[in-house]
């Protein structure tokens, strides 16, 4: 096959794979913290964008060129989804374009070289890393992870420094995609093994040597991730997860894995963590398969060390990943695949053109080789099909998780996501079954707990839902987020000083948390303190200069300091980037109502009315600068309106207005 025949069936199958894409929008889970309300990503890209993006933790990660990547994307496209998806498809076909050629480079073998970049392309496994925004990490890792492999192989054929320097700096940008990458090294001497040929018993610790650069990045790497994912606490604790029921589910996802590459269905965005529940034939039947995989391997590693290869690149590069260290409450992942499966995919394309050489007589290997191509274009036209298939769930969070509901078994987070979507959308009553189902399943699942409180509170069931949150925070009183709605609640129940020390411990756990600093500020505001409450404002602000809660809340407490130029301005920010904020007109027509600027002021209560027609007070203080402005027939008529919303005006009031102008029959 010619380079540039693989190249345009690369590019076409890719393509058509991943056309789906386009009804594709930004998914309720990890896209929003990534993409979508991240308002780190969301800043001009400046110099304190670059700073945020190379010190920060955000997200339970340190993967700068990822932030700067979505950085990039939002500064072109906003909040189109459509652009985003597009930059992860492009990467994406880079990546596979790059194997291929790295592949034919070292090898030679154009045909095999093609079928594994092929597979790679359109297999369904990874639809998760290539469509999920938040998984943008994967697509970017493998691309400079496929870089520095071709890199590598050309210095390995003319060495010089600079070549040496471009490896080492394509490491590091992999690195800082995603810290899977702490096993590129390993891959670079898989590499000298097979096909380069260059890795001997009596030269092996030199070939170690001369890669220890990259050893040293991969180690600063790796404990940059344990400090980020330390910082939030998502790494399990021994306890909550044991050490072998971790090594038990991590043999068993390695051959489940394998197994879902063979058959590519029932594939979901989440699978529980098994626990103790697996069974112990499980178990033995998945360490026994390894075991003769690798045997086998080994024992072919002269005669085919392809096999070799690939099977010690898949164990490799599943490492980091496979659940030892438990992050996360999944049991397995399809975007865990991404890089581990290139090696599978390397021995089951050099492993085909064997078995079909060893079968074939001379005369009749042309023959076999057509049919060997056959059957490869007719397998990778039917993962094509199916990766389209896979990703048309991914058109939003119902769709997903309505897909691992149906797919797979006590899938508790799957439950509670729902749970969530239907509370968003009004229908509690769903909502509500969803989460109780959740807790059946995980007594333990904060998040549950979290969402069941909020819909609680929607149905304005503020006990039941105080209970959930506290319960949550039981579980996982480490989590920021339950500390602010718990904080909110107890705001909205004047119990301020118990609200204070929630937001104070969100801050402290998570120090750029923007709906935290708005809280205390709040808080503060409400207990005269004025000047402490705008420095919280501030700092929100600093996160999210586009914030208009924060610059709503500023506004209010500028003006009660009587900073009223400084607070009208924070209410016009507030108003241009949320228009449809009735709030900020509200305050700002109070603030000027108490500088007797009665005209202004009442035009701002009449755009709140305009945005928010049943707010009563918006209606009772246009009364009140009506009767300033002697407008006293529209006065009596927002009085009426302000009663039919529920406030009765102040006696005091309509006892003035009916002196100027008798109520109107």
């Amino acid at each position: 096959m010619s380079r540039g025949l693989a190249v345009f069936l690369l590019v076409a199958a890719t393509l058509l794979a991943y056309a789906p894409v386009t009804e594709t929008g930004f998914v309720d889970y990890d896209d929003d913290i990534y993409v979508s309300t991240n308002a780190h990503i969301q800043q001009p890209f400046d110099a304190g964008s670059l700073r945020w993006a190379f010190t920060s933790f955000y997200a339970a990660n340190w993967h700068p060129v990822t932030w700067l990547s979505h950085m990039l994307d939002w500064a072109v496209y906003g909040r189109n989804p459509l652009g985003h998806h597009i930059t992860s498809v492009l990467i994406h076909l880079a990546s596979v374009l790059v194997l291929f050629f790295a592949l034919d480079r070292m090898t030679g073998a154009s045909g095999r070289s093609a079928f594994t970049a092929a597979l790679f392309a359109v297999h369904p496994l990874h639809v998760e890393s290539v469509v999920w925004l938040a998984e943008r990490k994967d697509v970017l890792c493998a691309l400079f992870w496929f870089l520095a492999i071709g890199a590598y192989g050309r210095w390995v054929a003319t060495p010089s420094l600079a070549r040496r320097l471009v490896i080492v700096l394509l490491a590091l940008l992999a690195l800082m995609s995603k810290p899977m990458a702490v096993t590129l090294p390993l891959t670079l001497l898989l590499l000298d093994f097979w096909p380069l040929a260059r890795l001997r018993p009596r030269t092996a610790l030199g070939d170690v040597i001369e890669k220890a650069p990259l050893f040293v990045l991969s180690a600063a790497a790796a404990y940059l991730t344990v400090l980020a994912q330390r910082a939030s606490h998502s790494i399990a604790t021994m306890q909550a997860c044991p050490p072998a029921q971790r090594l038990a589910n991590a043999a068993v996802a390695s051959v489940a894995y394998l197994v879902k590459m063979a058959w590519p269905v029932r594939l979901a965005v989440f699978y529980p963590h098994p626990g103790a529940a697996l069974p112990a034939w499980k178990i033995v039947g998945a360490a026994g398969v390894l075991v003769l995989i690798s045997a086998a391997a080994f024992r072919l590693r002269r005669e085919r060390p392809y096999l070799l290869f690939g099977w010690l690149w898949y164990l490799v590069t599943l490492g980091p990943v496979i659940g030892v260290v438990q992050v996360g409450e999944q049991g397995m992942a399809d975007r865990y695949t991404y890089v581990p499966l290139v090696g599978i995919f390397v021995a089951l394309s050099w492993g085909m053109r064997d078995f079909v050489a060893s079968f074939a007589k001379p005369r009749d290997r042309r023959v076999a080789s057509r049919i060997a191509m056959s059957a490869a274009v007719l397998l990778v036209v039917a993962l094509v099909g199916a990766t389209r298939f896979q990703v048309r769930f991914w058109k939003d969070a119902e769709t997903l998780f309505t897909r691992a509901l149906a797919v797979t078994e006590r899938n508790d987070v799957a439950h509670a996501m729902l749970g969530l979507l239907r509370g968003r959308q009004g229908r509690f009553e769903e909502a509500n079954a969803h989460l109780s189902q959740a807790l059946r399943i995980h007594p333990g699942n904060a998040q549950a707990h979290l969402d069941l409180g909020l819909n609680l509170l929607d149905l304005k069931r503020g006990d039941e839902a105080l209970v959930e949150f506290r319960v949550a925070l039981r579980i996982h009183p480490s989590d920021a987020k339950v500390h602010v709605n718990l904080g909110d609640l107890l705001e909205q129940r004047g119990n301020l000083d118990e609200a204070r020390s929630h937001f104070e411990e969100a801050i402290r756990l998570d120090p750029e948390f923007i709906a935290a600093r708005v809280g205390l500020g709040r808080v503060l505001t409400s207990s005269g303190r004025l000047e402490d409450a705008v420095v919280q404002f501030r700092e929100a602000l600093r996160v999210d200069p586009q914030n208009a809660p924060a610059h709503d809340w500023i506004g209010t407490a500028l003006a009660q300091l009587s900073r009223y130029d400084e607070a009208y301005a924070h209410f016009a920010e507030a108003i241009r980037f949320d228009p449809l904020r009735a709030d900020s007109h509200y305050n700002w027509g109070t603030a000027l109502a108490k500088q007797a600027r009665y005209r202004e002021a009442a035009d701002q209560f009449a755009e709140a009315i305009r945005l928010s027609p049943s707010s009563a007070r918006s209606h009772f203080n246009l009364a009140a600068t009506s009767f300033f402005l002697e407008d006293y027939v529209r006065a009596w008529r927002e009085v009426r309106l302000s009663r039919s919303y529920g406030l009765e005006p102040p006696p005091a009031f309509v006892s003035m207005l009916s002196s100027k102008m008798p109520e109107p029959r």
